[in-house]
């Protein structure tokens, strides 16, 4: 499918210094609803959006985000 990064999640687990954003690949446009991680070297990881580590993952990225000055 066009536009659609990944076709399955996988359960692979990376530091979360090694992420640097996340994006939801949701499941009307693709076959399948996950979350892409990009990592600092610019890899994608496709995961589970019901598993714990990616909850906690994207929680701790928008913390951050949230936490990150704003520019005036």
């Amino acid at each position: 499918m066009k536009g659609c990064e990944c076709l399955r999640w996988y359960g692979t687990k990376v530091n979360i210094s090694l992420i640097k954003s996340y994006t939801i690949q949701e499941e009307t446009k693709c076959s399948v609803r996950v979350i892409k991680f990009q990592t600092v070297q610019g890899k994608t990881i496709c995961s589970d959006p019901n598993n714990n580590w990616t909850k906690n993952t994207m929680k701790k990225l928008d913390l951050q985000k949230s936490a990150m000055p704003h520019p005036f």
